[in-house]
This record gives structure tokens, C-alpha cells and sequence, in this order.
């Protein structure tokens, strides 16, 4: 946990001077998301997940204006924000395929950790990547952050359990001597 919080603050730290807006954490839970972006800005929601959580996003561009929604992990998001179109830096973003969609007013996906890991939902409505960035746009939709539960302690719990149950049951069906 501290590794995330030192990781958003470097994520503040770097974009503190820029102009565009910094990233939201999400947490575990439901999330409703209803916002305008900017033109030549972008929308970023960072996401802890463990081993076996599952990310799910439902987006959609509400003004018809086709944007682009991209999956990536920290470091990645990092580099991009860090970077300054036309003078060498980092014009393009290193994204998750399965959660990402250029030019499109709507995504839809599932995502399972398979390991411990800080992902960006990001939805971009710069010219740097995708679609062209001509106007603001309004996104809404859902992001559900759900907890594995069938951490390695869950399942010794729940065989102990069955062992307590298989036990007495054994126990009650021998005949006494």
C-alpha cells in the first residue's frame, strides 16, 4: 500500500505544474462516472488491484464525439503525462489491448489481475493518441472494482470449516462401542 501512495504522489507531483488534470483513485466498490473533459485533455482513474481482482468498465462518450479509452499501467501513464508534444517526448501510450478502443464513443470490458498491479483507466481527448481532440466531451458510465475473495486465507478458512463439519459429521454416524 505504501508502494501506491508513493506512486500517486509521484503522479501529482509530475502533473502539479501541467495545466491538464491529474488522476482519480478508485478504490474498491462501484463507481458512477460522469464527467466533462476538456479539449486537449484527459481523464485518469488509478486502480490498485490484487491477485484476482477484477476490474469492470462501462464508458460512453455522451455527445457523440468519438474519444479514446485506454488501459495501461502506472509507469506507463507516467511517461506519457510526463512527456511534451513536439519536443522529443513520448507521443504515443503503451496500452493493455483488451481495455483499449481508438476513436469510439463507448467501452465495455472485464479485466482480471494476475498480479499485483496499479492500472490507468484513461480516457483521452488530446491529439497526442486516436481520435482528433475538437471539442469537450461528457463521459458517464460505471467502474466496479471487486475484491478477490478467494485469497489463499479465505480457502484455508473455508476447508477448515469443511474439515470441522466432515469431522462431526464422521463422528455422529460411528457406531459407539
Amino acid at each position: 500500500m505504501k508502494y501506491r501512495a508513493i506512486m500517486i504522489m509521484i503522479i501529482l507531483i509530475s502533473i502539479a505544474a501541467s495545466t491538464l488534470a491529474g488522476p482519480v483513485d478508485l478504490g474498491y466498490g462501484d463507481h458512477d462516472i460522469s464527467e466533462t473533459i476538456r479539449m486537449d485533455d484527459d481523464l485518469a482513474f488509478v486502480v490498485y488491484l490484487g491477485v484476482g481482482d477484477k476490474l469492470v468498465v462501462n464508458l460512453r462518450e455522451t455527445t457523440g464525439t468519438l474519444t479514446d479509452f485506454y488501459l495501461t499501467n502506472l509507469t506507463a501513464y507516467m511517461a506519457y503525462k510526463a512527456s511534451v508534444p513536439g519536443h522529443g517526448g513520448i507521443d504515443y501510450l503503451y496500452f493493455l489491448r483488451e481495455g483499449s478502443k481508438n476513436s469510439t464513443i463507448e467501452i465495455s470490458y472485464t479485466y482480471t489481475a494476475y498480479i499485483d498491479q496499479s492500472v490507468v483507466i484513461v480516457v483521452d481527448n488530446t491529439d497526442m493518441v486516436g481520435a482528433y481532440s475538437s471539442s469537450a466531451v461528457h463521459i458517464e458510465g460505471t467502474i466496479a472494482v471487486n475484491k478477490n475473495v478467494w485469497t489463499w486465507q479465505n480457502i484455508a478458512i473455508t476447508a477448515l470449516v469443511i474439515g470441522v463439519i466432515v469431522a462431526f459429521m464422521v463422528g455422529v454416524k460411528l457406531p459407539r462401542k
